[in-house]
């Protein structure tokens, strides 16, 4: 069974505007933000969250704008509105059943964005929106943002509304699941062990199917120790790679590594990858967990995803290529990045990747330092007729590169070995 958490791709803004021509008095300002969610399991959520509890909301707060006095500065317009600004709501949860975490309390702030003041209101599609009297359970975590500062202390939502359990009549129900209550507490308080059901092979190709992998078989080919041997079906019909086996065999591997997380006790694993006619065209093999610390360090962002894609528009150095698009995503505070550039030419491309790509890891590394808390970054290089030269990716916590290049696109920027996926 499956849940999401979110992955914010964008904010489209939308005001009402603004001020009266012989009158103080402006018209209320309405911001909808659109929000997209990402999937991500329910194993994965309950391994991320800080508090997991069931209860009820008591009372619900009036909301609040994310300054010093609650409010908008005076003479705010849509357009003046600073950086960061946003609304939230605050309820108080009565726990029932403290299931994971470490709190006292008999009730918990629980914090949610969006909400009315005054006249003015913002609205984020998906957001939970928790209402008094209701039971439900809840997955939270700490709140690391733009409102992190701003007290008593209080906790997050994970996911989106559709992903809220409601209880009632002894089930736990969201728009996309449903258990019986004691059903799913049970699984919560004793998450999936080494060769518990689902059982290794299943559970790899049931998320590997939800990100859309052309996977064809996952087989466990050694228990003692525990290899897990991955094939699946690029659409490349000779030895050259497509645009999209790096991203594939970067899931591939992630997952892997995740699942080890979920208390899969995986080893190593192989890649297999066949073409269109059946020939295998790359193998590789790898170690799980092989950085010291991987996936140990879940705290979220400091900063927003907005923040951040303007922290990496001040900072990042492309080295000459020029850039056509950013975009800044989070899961549970952590945050991917998407860099699109133009060059115009392969010539112009060999002449700069080298530069860029050397530095990349140390520049992402230097933004994580002031805030941000990127885990993965993938790159794509276009030249002027709308060719891809690169499609690359990193995953920072996990140590994996896999990368397609175009012909005649340089060999040099890469480590050796070349990861699957690479002509």
């Amino acid at each position: 069974m499956t849940s999401k958490r979110p992955l914010i791709l964008s904010i489209l803004v939308a005001c009402a505007l603004l001020f009266g021509c012989a009158s103080v008095v402006r018209e209320p300002i309405r911001i909808e933000a659109q929000v997209l969610w990402t999937q991500s399991s329910l194993d994965e959520k309950i391994a991320a969250a800080d508090i997991i509890a069931t209860g009820k909301v008591i009372a619900i707060e009036p909301s609040h704008w994310n300054t010093a006095n609650g409010r908008l500065p005076p003479g705010s317009t849509p357009d003046s509105l600073p950086r960061g600004l946003t609304v939230y709501t605050d309820a108080e949860f009565q726990v029932a059943q403290l299931l994971k975490g470490d709190v006292q309390e008999a009730v918990l702030r629980v914090r949610t964005f969006g909400g009315t003041v005054g006249r003015d209101s913002m609205t984020f599609s998906g957001e939970p929106i928790l209402e008094r009297g209701k039971e439900y359970l809840l997955f939270l975590y700490e709140d690391t943002g733009t409102t992190a500062d701003i007290g008593p202390e209080h906790y997050l939502v994970s996911g989106p509304m559709e992903d809220v359990f409601v209880i009632s009549d002894g089930k736990a129900v969201s728009e996309n699941d449903e258990w019986e209550l004691e059903d799913l507490i049970r699984y919560i308080q004793a998450p999936p062990t080494p060769w518990a059901s689902p059982d290794l092979g299943e559970y790899l190709l049931r998320r590997y199917q939800e990100f859309d992998v052309p996977v064809m078989s996952v087989e466990v080919t050694q228990e003692q120790p525990l290899v897990v041997t991955v094939t699946w079906r690029t659409e490349a019909t000779g030895e050259k790679g497509t645009p999209d086996d790096p991203i594939y065999s970067h899931i591939v591997q992630r997952e892997i590594d995740l699942a080890s997380l979920q208390g899969y006790a995986i080893d190593s694993y192989v890649e297999i990858v066949v073409n269109q006619v059946g020939e295998q065209v790359t193998w590789g093999s790898g170690s799980v967990g092989q950085q010291e610390g991987w996936l140990l360090d879940t705290t979220p962002a400091r900063l927003t995803d907005l923040e951040t894609e303007i922290l990496i528009h001040d900072r990042l150095d492309s080295h000459g290529l020029r850039s056509l698009g950013l975009e800044v995503n989070s899961s549970e505070g952590l945050q991917t990045v998407e860099l699109v550039f133009w060059t115009p030419s392969v010539d112009m491309a060999n002449q700069l990747l080298p530069a860029f790509m050397a530095s990349l890891e140390p520049q992402l590394d230097a933004l994580n330092a002031e805030g941000a808390h990127i885990v993965s970054c993938r790159v794509e290089v276009w030249d002027k007729g709308d060719q891809m030269l690169l499609n690359y990716i990193v995953d920072l916590r996990i140590g994996i590169e896999s990368w397609w290049m175009a012909e005649g696109i340089t060999g040099g920027w890469f480590p050796e070995p070349a990861p699957a996926g690479a002509p």
